[in-house]
């Protein structure tokens, strides 16, 4: 959720390193003793109008990009799939032609013993 906020402020105009570095002192200021739910609303009071006010809306935001969204998720595991499957046919291919050359220098190694028996 901090990452939206720091996103959101650098799209306000905010510089990315500044924006993040704001957000990350602020989260870090807050006590890790303290619940969840206060660090949350501590957050979202000191980040108004950028911090996210649920994880769907956090989801939501991080969609695009690259980010951990669905969508984006779901692209990349497609790229590797794809790539997974260009490997396997790559693999296939090679075994095929190592078969292939095994019985051909057999057949290879048969034919010059049967033209020069041993004496």
């Amino acid at each position: 959720m901090t990452a939206v906020a720091a996103e959101r402020m650098a799209s306000r105009g905010v510089p990315f390193r500044k924006a993040h570095i704001v957000v990350g002192e602020i989260a870090r200021h807050l006590s890790h003793d303290s619940p969840v739910a206060e660090r949350r609303r501590e957050l979202a009071s000191q980040l108004a109008g950028v911090f996210p006010a649920s994880l769907e809306e956090c989801r939501d935001a991080l969609q695009f990009g690259g980010g951990p969204g669905i969508r984006s998720t779901d692209d990349q595991v497609s790229v590797a799939k794809a790539l997974l499957r260009d490997m396997h046919l790559k693999c296939t291919d090679i075994s095929e032609r190592w078969t292939h050359a095994e019985m051909r220098r057999k057949r290879r190694v048969k034919e010059l013993i049967d033209r020069h028996p041993a004496a």
